[in-house]
């Protein structure tokens, strides 16, 4: 196994797929002891960005992710199956569609649209575009929350997913 340090624009900045596969459990981050303490984080580094001149020194590791690259052909996505890092992968890509919501009603389109960029992929060959456009495709559980969510659609779920994202909407 070879390790690497990865920033996160660097897993979603290119036409990609993480697929959970069946065997993983449903998303089951929570406020207290996920969401409060990632969003600090989160702040804080941007902070350190934005107010501090330190933009090569803000990085911060936010814990292992295991991929195993699958089989494509050259019109498809490259597709990975995430082993371990479900749960932080899917919470960035819930963050994403927040940041993306509030730019949007904000009057930040730029920025809305390029953190759309890391939610959903662009290219022209994507071979099956309702399934290959996400970056990300949850277990099937999570499938039509995070599907509405990433499309940019309200729906009137109580899951998981849509309790995540209205916590990152509105801190």
């Amino acid at each position: 196994m070879q390790t690497t340090n990865v920033q996160v624009n660097s897993l979603f900045g290119n036409d990609v797929q993480y697929i959970i596969p069946l065997f993983q459990r449903h998303y089951v981050w929570g406020e207290a002891e996920q969401w409060i303490p990632l969003w600090k984080d989160i702040n804080e580094k941007a902070c350190h960005r934005l107010y501090e001149s330190q933009r090569d020194q803000s990085s911060h590791f936010t814990g292992a992710i295991v991929i195993q690259q699958k089989q494509t052909n050259v019109d498809e996505v490259q597709k990975y199956e995430i082993i371990d890092g479900q749960q932080r992968l899917t919470t960035f890509q819930i963050v994403l569609c927040a940041i993306r919501d509030v730019c949007n009603s904000c009057g930040f389109e730029r920025i809305g649209a390029e953190s759309a960029r890391y939610i959903l992929n662009q290219g022209t060959l994507l071979d099956d575009p309702d399934n290959e456009k996400y970056k990300l495709i949850p277990t099937e559980f999570d499938r039509a929350s995070f599907i509405s969510l990433t499309d940019g659609r309200v729906d009137d779920s109580s899951g998981q997913i849509r309790l995540t994202y209205n916590y990152f909407v509105t801190v």
